[in-house]
């Protein structure tokens, strides 16, 4: 007689369910889990992955309009923009103190809470403009004739609105022009309360002056194609 006929049914149910546990955790645990598998679909899979993860940020910029001139930008302008962003940061930083030196000051006057942001971003923005004419060495040149119309508005208003964040993001009081004009005083009562709309309209510029650039690329682009 079988062993098993001779345990009680109560015992039997749990023989049961342990065999059918069991076979749960032997089963597969998902469609890309199997046993004894090769471990190159899993490489491939995290590769693919990797590569997913590294442009999702170009993809994400791309999907807003006016920006997917960035899809095709090579790794030597991407570079070039990086450079310009840090350059971009300091030239800006530096002199208003926002970013900590021992050369410069701000003759008391504190750092807003603000202002860093604005810096950052001006110096993306600042980054990605100047990139737009970064040209490769065997690069079409016949798009400087029509740098005198229209392509040359953004860089005047992009320069303008570099400017306009100097001024925003620096001292009040530490801007000659200003002290002249209103004095110590009226720099601290009148031009300070204002920096931080100079600072907005700063990056609308900046923002605009980019945004016209990428678009002129991707019209230009169309047409050669």
């Amino acid at each position: 007689m079988d062993s098993s006929s001779l345990l009680h049914p109560w015992h039997q149910h749990r023989v049961d369910r342990s065999q059918s546990l069991r076979f749960v955790i032997a089963a597969p645990v998902g469609p890309d889990r199997v046993i004894g598998h090769s471990s190159s679909s899993a490489v491939e899979t995290e590769r693919r992955r990797g590569e997913t993860r590294r442009l999702l940020c170009v993809g994400t910029l791309a999907t807003v309009p006016g920006l997917e001139a960035l899809q095709g930008w090579t790794s030597a302008r991407w570079c070039f923009a990086a450079v310009m962003v840090a350059v971009s940061a300091l030239a800006i930083g530096l002199p208003t103190d926002v970013i900590p030196n021992p050369v410069f000051g701000r003759q008391g006057t504190p750092v807003e809470p603000w202002a860093g942001p604005v810096l950052a971003l001006t110096a993306l923005l600042s980054g990605l403009l100047f990139a737009t004419y970064f040209q490769a060495g065997n690069a079409n040149t016949d798009d400087t004739d029509n740098s005198t119309d229209g392509l040359d508005r953004p860089s005047r208003f992009g320069g303008f609105g570099g400017l306009l964040s100097f001024f925003a993001v620096g001292c009040p009081i530490c801007n000659k022009v200003v002290v002249i004009a209103l004095g110590t005083s009226g720099a601290l009562t009148w031009f300070a309360p204002v920096q931080p709309y100079l600072g907005i309209v700063a990056l609308g510029l900046l923002a605009w002056a980019l945004r016209v650039r990428l678009r002129g690329e991707v019209a230009c682009a169309v047409e050669a194609g």
